[in-house]
């Protein structure tokens, strides 16, 4: 990869990625958030962490879409391959990264493979990784309280 600016790759773009509390204390294990922890690694300040991440957009991959399949059935949404935003972001110095997928505008998938710490030792490769997809829905900034929606008749008192 080429190299534009300081730490941004060609065909990528700068963004910033902030992260809210709270956090889990196993982030204090990692070398990459464990100098942000307090008191022997046992806190974490109740704050936003904002982290810089070069960003590469494109549309989902084949397998990707095999993964989003249950989330976009489980929302009923008829939204193409097409329509699917997918975030390659990659922290700047290399050390890792997140793969997200913004279904529509209120809607952000992030996939996460993870090692399925269960599989005996001799497993094929493919065998050890396990995909997490968290789904994050945007919370309006002024929610209308819940309408009522029960068929019974309502008591005026």
């Amino acid at each position: 990869m080429e190299e534009e600016g300081y730490d941004v790759f060609q065909g990528q773009e700068e963004f910033t990625l902030t992260f809210y509390p709270p956090f889990p204390i196993a982030m204090c294990r990692q070398e990459r958030w464990g100098a942000r922890c307090q008191n022997n690694n046992t806190y974490i300040p109740f704050e936003p962490i904002e982290q810089g991440m070069g960003v590469r957009t494109s549309t989902p991959l084949d397998n990707e879409m095999e993964d989003l399949a249950p989330v976009l059935k489980s929302r009923n949404s008829k939204t193409e391959r097409k329509d699917i935003i997918r975030y390659g972001m990659t922290f700047f110095d290399k050390s890792g990264g997140y793969l997200m997928f913004a279904i529509d505008k209120d809607t952000l998938v992030n996939h996460a493979p993870q090692y399925d710490p269960n599989v005996p030792d001799d497993a094929d490769a493919s065998e050890w990784m396990i995909t997490t997809l968290q789904i994050f829905k945007r919370i309006p900034d002024d929610p209308k309280p819940p309408q009522n929606k029960s068929s019974a008749p309502q008591k005026d008192e």
